[in-house]
């Protein structure tokens, strides 16, 4: 192999690398106040067209979450998107995502990031009482965990990220 092979190969793989990066704002501040007193069932599922029939046909909360197997042991986690389902069921976004029909003027980012980590993607979804509306339930957890692949965050956590992410 000739020496500028290497030089070549390591610019290709920092190339692959970069569409890799994500902004992640770890804030202990915003977890301190976030208050989930919702008393919701999560449950978590491999993000897969498998996995429909385990999916509810009601409406609810659902997390985009990157769960790396890469350690016996060690389970970290990524929280890359939160969204609710208020026109639709939890199994029906659930179908969208998994089929890639869903527009992509809407969630462009989300959209081409999911095939990235095929696998290792799971989806976290709560059903969501009649008493109490998805959209606000939606709205604290984008305030306290500001996933890096939502965009409209409400209030301060909006004019910080604003500024900077």
């Amino acid at each position: 192999m000739p020496p500028h092979q290497d030089r070549v190969d390591l610019a290709k793989e920092m190339d692959v690398a970069k569409t890799h990066r994500h902004h992640f704002l770890l804030w202990p501040k915003l977890w301190a106040e976030f208050k989930d007193n919702t008393a919701l069932t999560w449950t978590s599922v491999p993000f897969d067209i498998a996995q429909v029939p385990n999916i509810p046909d009601k409406q609810g909360v659902y997390a985009f979450i990157v769960m790396p197997d890469a350690s016996a042991g060690l389970r970290p986690s990524y929280l890359l998107y939160v969204g609710e389902t208020t026109d639709q069921t939890l199994r029906e976004r659930f179908k969208q995502y998994v089929r890639g029909v869903q527009n992509l003027t809407e969630r462009p980012k989300l959209i081409a990031t999911l095939p990235k980590y095929s696998g290792f993607i799971h989806f976290h979804f709560a059903v969501v009482p009649a008493n109490m509306k998805p959209e606000d339930i939606e709205d604290k957890l984008l305030s306290g965990f500001v996933p890096p692949l939502n965009s409209k965050f409400k209030g301060k956590v909006s004019a910080i990220t604003n500024a900077f992410i």
